[in-house]
């Protein structure tokens, strides 16, 4: 369909009605998969593909570190600045294959003229390509993969903010109807991201200071090989993404979603050194599972537990008490909001281990201050962990 109005023509695709209202006039109600800000040439009835796409996506600037502006400042001999030399392009840019798509992070730009004096507003944009066009959700799909990835490395929920293509069937014409330039890019508003516009954006200084592992980090085909075992590791990475969006998520939610990453995480990781101890009869239990994923990121708890055993189990009896209807009342309101801390920096560390196998940017996390801090707030809360998974408060401080 095509809408028409006085402020311009909109191409709707994917049409559903969706009820009605007996008004007076009655009013009829539809919904649309994907409305472009451009009229199409051809038959508006064709369905909507695309060879390519671009999103523009919260934190892809901190992530990457691509810059559009490089400056050259003069200054006196008393280091005044006398000069500011400004070159503003489109430069860094990094591609890899995700299945049949060519996915490319570059930077773009544009000046604001509508101040005095030099403005110009540049982002970093994640660009897909198909050999052949395909349905615009096709390209959602694999630009989703890369906003559950920046989702677990910033710890926080990443959204879609806009998304733009630039196709030869949305032209610009003149009144004799012939051809204008090359085909602009032109919006589209999705109805499967439509919500996410309305997220908060998270602030560029917390997002730098929360990431876990950046582009410049990563080696060989990190990101091909994420996207290549989305699949299989999607019961570890999509449950802790959910929960990660809700910003207000109770902490017993966080814990519950987090420990379903972990449990599908100790499915699918290597058997660990030491783990029969955390066996019940014979066999695997969830903190067998919750132990796998500690040591497969190589978390030390010596300052707050007895073993990494001992905490698998905390972290497994916490989650067990939320989520068995005849444990009772909830665990401790402190303990369920400290061991969902923990257990969501577990899966994201796995996740980090997923693009960066070589484990380097991990041991460097975990040897690091951040996770230092994380156990101090342990022992500021008086939360220490016994072998079978208890919490307890030492005696000297009792």
């Amino acid at each position: 369909m095509l809408f028409a109005s006085g402020d311009g023509r909109i191409s709707l695709f994917g049409i559903r009605f969706s009820g009605y209202q007996m008004t007076t006039p009655a009013v009829g109600h539809f919904d649309v998969d994907e409305a472009v800000l451009h009229d199409r040439d051809g038959d508006i009835s064709d369905s909507f593909v695309v060879a390519s796409a671009q999103s523009h996506i919260d934190g892809l600037a901190e992530w990457t570190g691509f810059t559009a502006v490089t400056e050259d400042v003069g200054t006196n001999e008393a280091h005044l600045i006398q000069q500011v030399v400004a070159t503003v392009k489109t430069a860094d840019s990094f591609s890899w294959r995700q299945g049949d798509a060519e996915m490319t992070l570059t930077t773009h730009w544009e000046g604001d003229h509508s101040r005095p004096g030099i403005h110009v507003d540049e982002w970093v944009v994640l660009d897909s390509k198909f050999p052949e066009a395909r349905p615009f959700s096709a390209h959602i799909t694999e630009h989703r993969k890369l906003v559950s990835l920046l989702t677990l490395v910033f710890g926080t929920g990443i959204s879609f903010r806009k998304h733009q293509i630039r196709d030869e069937l949305f032209r610009v014409r003149n009144l004799d109807g012939e051809l204008i330039g090359a085909p602009p890019l032109v919006e589209v508003i999705a109805r499967q991201t439509i919500r996410d516009y309305s997220e908060q954006i998270p602030a560029r200084s917390d997002l730098k200071q929360s990431g876990i592992v950046f582009l410049q980090q990563l080696k060989g085909e990190g990101l091909s090989q994420w996207a290549e075992g989305f699949g299989k590791w999607g019961r570890v990475i999509n449950p802790t993404v959910g929960v990660l969006k809700r910003p207000d998520a109770y902490a017993e939610d966080v814990v519950m979603s987090t420990n379903l990453s972990l449990e599908a995480a100790g499915h699918l990781l290597p058997p660990a050194d030491d783990e029969e101890s955390t066996y019940f009869r014979g066999r695997p239990t969830t903190a067998t599972f919750v132990y796998r994923c500690i040591a497969s990121v190589g978390m030390n708890f010596s300052p707050i537990s007895h073993s990494r055993q001992g905490m698998a189990r905390a972290v497994a009896n916490n989650y067990n008490g939320i989520k068995h209807f005849d444990r009772g009342a909830f665990p401790d309101f402190v303990q369920t909001r400290l061991i969902g801390k923990l257990s969501t920096l577990i899966v994201r560390l796995i996740a980090t281990n997923l693009i960066e196998p070589t484990n380097e940017v991990v041991r460097d996390y975990v040897s690091g201050w951040r996770f230092r801090q994380l156990m101090e707030e342990f022992k500021l809360n008086d939360l220490y962990v016994d072998e079978r998974g208890n919490c307890y408060v030492p005696q000297t401080q009792q």
